[in-house]
């Protein structure tokens, strides 16, 4: 069973360490069976173990320390595990000591709502299972680690005994400090060798040199996309690792537990895997691996996470074996998925309401089904119904009763359907809404159509919807470079790094600071912060900027802002780093 669930131990947990490391507590390092070391709290804090206030420390004996916090959380005691609590009296979700790590006892609950471990005994001896689990930091592997990641210059990294083992790291080279770089150094002190993140082919950022005298990257952009779905978000660092926050009652934050987070925890990735890419609209989430395998978790009840029956998926997991070419893009809807091979050919699976898989039927589809001879280009996937892009145009299927299909016509189709592209335009990126879908253009215009209430379509028209697309209203000369749309709202990034936001505004996903609906689009209020990528959630809307930190704004309930709060923020808040 799957206990990879030491990011929650040292995060989430207020509850007495195990003695299973002989590595120092004090040296400020996390270290395998440590809750915190000295000023290192991992980013815990009272708020993220559910009290409203107070200071959270950590003692000596490295265990997190919340003697200072303050009161208890505004719904504690009622029997139901709300946002910010790990349990509630008896009501402990799913999990058990066991799960925690723990050989056997009895999980209780604080007064404080958080979980208490005192009567849960041992720790499991699972080395050598091939997952890291507590009391571990390596089995088998060393999970990509290497001696330069830990401030060696060269040398070979071991597993041993399921501890990661320098003995066979190379010291630093003579020398090293002197400000010159001599024979075996990249850099020393500030002398960098007019070498920068983007000479190293990374994203913005600032370039430093290690005490080893190796190049430090990791102030280069530290993360490359960023997801937002229905009341839970995700990213995807450069290494190709994920974190999720917010809503997991459905196991969409991909730690192995269910419950919500209000900051950034880590996802159980599988073993000597990473992502190239991640797509959420509803409750589950799917990600590419750099292999060409797709994974998903989160809600399960139609097999759009994986096949097995299994409601919920808690762990990324493989949703099907997929048959004939690899997958180049995997996307995630409203309880079904896509698939977009290296070949163009499209596959989906999971419910097939209003024939949104495109199969011909409404019957749902457990594993990957091809549902036309179409080679697409692009995929868009959204909560009833679907869209891509080919050589000769746009093409929409499955729910169109608010003309979100495009095609002139207000009903729902089976197959794929074109769109009625307006003359002399070219598409190259399509997303599907709920009630609508917009569309950007080789020129870097943006076109809508399908339901207008809330001011969907982004035009100064008091049109109820449209059946074709309808040219947005952005500021004349706009290039857009990314478009996203959400349940009812859309949002899209310029060639300076500006988001512009229209639609349904009753949370503050579209960011301006201003109360109701934008019918046309308004600049996102953010100060001089320059954004490169951008997801519009169901209610709410997430952006990395140019050192890939992430900021999000909206409905918070589930703390899918990812600010350690539950407030909605009208204007862009910074997410707490989870790196």
């Amino acid at each position: 069973m799957h206990k990879s669930l030491f990011t929650l131990f040292i995060i989430l947990s207020a509850f007495t360490a195990c003695d299973s490391t002989s590595t120092p507590c004090g040296d400020t390092i996390i270290d395998p069976g440590e809750q915190c070391d000295g000023d290192n709290l991992a980013y815990a804090s009272c708020q993220s173990l559910g009290f409203p206030g107070g200071t959270l420390r950590c003692a000596s004996d490295c265990t997190l320390d919340q003697s200072a916090c303050e009161g208890v959380p505004e719904n504690c005691g009622d029997g139901n595990i709300n946002p910010g609590e790990q349990c509630d009296g008896s009501n402990f979700g799913v999990m058990t000591c066991a799960l925690l790590g723990y050989e056997s006892g009895d999980l209780a609950c604080t007064p404080g709502c958080t979980y208490d471990v005192s009567a849960c005994q041992g720790v499991l001896d699972t080395c050598g299972d091939s997952i890291v689990q507590m009391g571990e930091n390596c089995d088998g592997s060393t999970g990509g680690a290497t001696c330069e990641s830990y401030g060696f210059v060269g040398g070979t990294l071991r597993c041993e005994d399921c501890k990661i083992a320098t003995d066979a790291c190379d010291s630093p080279p003579e020398g090293c400090g002197n400000g010159d770089i001599d024979s075996g150094e990249e850099c020393d002190g500030d002398n960098l060798a007019g070498s920068s993140c983007s000479l190293l082919g990374l994203p913005d950022g600032t370039l430093a040199c290690t005490a080893m005298c190796t190049l430090d990257t990791t102030g280069c952009r530290r993360h490359r996309q960023i997801v937002a779905a229905k009341q839970f978000s995700c990213i995807l660092s450069r290494e190709g690792r994920a974190w999720c926050w917010g809503d997991g009652a459905e196991g969409q934050t991909g730690n192995a537990t269910f419950g919500a987070n209000t900051i950034p925890t880590r996802v159980n990735m599988p073993t000597d895997v990473t992502f190239s890419e991640m797509s959420g609209t509803y409750r589950h989430i799917c990600a590419m691996g750099e292999n060409h395998n797709a994974y998903c978790w989160g809600s399960n009840a139609y097999q759009e996470a994986s096949v097995g029956g299994v409601p919920e998926i808690s762990v990324p997991t493989p949703p099907a074996t997929f048959t004939g070419n690899l997958v180049e893009t995997v996307a995630a809807g409203a309880e079904y998925s896509c698939a977009l091979s290296m070949v163009g050919q499209v596959s989906c699976w999971g419910s097939n309401l209003s024939g949104k898989l495109g199969t011909g039927t409404t019957d749902d589809e457990s594993a990957p089904r091809l549902i036309s001879l179409n080679t697409f280009s692009r995929l868009g996937i959204g909560y009833n119904h679907t869209c891509g892009l080919d050589t000769s145009g746009a093409w929409c299927w499955g729910y169109g009763n608010l003309g979100q299909l495009g095609n002139g016509r207000y009903d729902s189709v089976l197959f794929p359907e074109a769109v009625a592209v307006p003359a002399g335009v070219v598409f190259t990126d399509i997303r599907p809404g709920v009630t609508s879908t917009c569309a950007l253009d080789f020129t870097g215009r943006v076109w809508c159509w399908g339901d207008n209430t809330e001011g969907q379509l982004g035009c100064s028209e008091t049109i109820p919807s449209s059946s074709a697309p309808i040219l947005v209203d952005l500021p004349e000369g706009m290039v857009v470079v990314k478009l996203s749309v959400g349940r009812r709202h859309a949002c899209v990034l310029n060639d300076e790094g500006s988001a512009w936001c229209w639609g349904l505004n009753e949370s503050g996903q579209v960011g301006s600071g201003l109360a109701g609906n934008a019918f046309t689009p308004v600049p996102v209020t953010a100060n001089s912060t320059r954004f490169v990528d951008l997801s519009c959630g169901f209610d709410h809307t997430c952006a990395l900027d140019t050192l890939g930190d992430g900021y999000c704004w909206g409905s918070n309930e589930m703390g899918q802002l990812g600010n350690g709060t539950v407030m909605n923020a009208p204007t862009p808040v910074s997410i707490t780093a989870p790196l």
